[in-house]
């Protein structure tokens, strides 16, 4: 996400949200999830080797980074979940 400049600071899981949304009354319907694909030019992406080597392996691999040519892909897996007010 560091790659992005609206790059996320904590990503939260289902359970987290959960906790959140039934705290403040909202009530869980559903969830399911999906993936979301962006792409990136290479050129642009200033320190992409370095920050590949910096991240631990397993969380480079979640990614599903692919490099074609110039272009660089970061596939994200993404919770999609509905509460509803109460």
């Amino acid at each position: 996400m560091q790659l992005k400049k609206d790059g996320h600071i904590k990503f939260y899981t289902e359970d987290e949200w959960l906790q959140i949304c039934g705290k403040y009354g909202l009530q869980f319907k559903k969830s399911f999830g999906s993936t979301i694909r962006f792409p990136r030019k290479k050129d642009t992406a200033l320190g992409f080797d370095e920050l590949l080597k910096k991240h631990d392996k397993k969380i480079v691999e979640g990614y599903e980074l692919e490099v074609v040519r110039n272009e660089i892909y970061i596939t994200e897996q993404v919770n999609n979940i509905l509460f509803c007010k109460q």
